[in-house]
């Protein structure tokens, strides 16, 4: 991609975060979005089709930056268990520090009609992250298969996450990081 698209795109993902933050989401319209970015219609269908399409946009750079960032040498990686030293409370943290410093977005997307599609994707990415932790975390009910354990620790996760951010808590990120771990230690 050009200087001239990636301009472009966050011309109009920016627009529709400006939106959501005074908006809901289903009341957003693509005419919407094309005023408040200041692009023509015909180049706004040259990179998206629907608003979706720009929600997903926001969504996949809210997540590139939050879930591939190592914190041993400031470079990006597509894959967290290529990181050396995999440090899962960092990460956690890491999370909560990013997806707070951008609160007022993220709590327009949660309270937005389109949280079903940044609830899945987080879930996603969540998921891939408690993976890499559970072999560090003592669990406390061994039998559990580790797929289920998994999956409780993500869903229990996002919903923190929700919590720590909607309700704009004053808990460091650190301090919430250890809450989270806490409850499965």
């Amino acid at each position: 991609m050009n200087k001239k698209e990636e301009k472009t795109i966050r011309l109009i993902t920016s627009a529709l975060e400006r939106l959501l933050e005074k908006e809901s989401y289903g009341e957003l319209t693509v005419s919407d979005i094309i005023v408040e970015s200041g692009v023509s219609r015909s180049t706004f269908y040259a990179h998206f089709k629907k608003k979706e399409d720009v929600l997903k946009n926001v969504c996949v750079s809210i997540f590139n930056h939050v879930f591939t960032t190592s914190q041993h040498d400031g470079h990006h990686t597509e894959d967290l268990s290529e990181i050396p030293f995999y440090d899962y409370r960092w990460m956690t943290a890491h999370i909560f520090f990013h997806f707070k410093a951008q609160a007022k977005l993220v709590s327009a997307i949660f309270s937005s009609g389109a949280s079903h599609l940044f609830y899945r994707t987080l879930g996603k990415e969540v998921h891939r992250l408690m993976k890499l932790a559970l072999p560090g975390v003592k669990i406390k009910h061994p039998g559990v298969p580790d797929e289920i354990l998994e999956t409780a620790m993500s869903g229990a996760f996002v919903d923190l996450l929700k919590f720590y951010v909607v309700n704009e808590r004053e808990e460091t990120a650190e301090e919430m990081a250890n809450y989270f771990y806490s409850l499965f230690e």
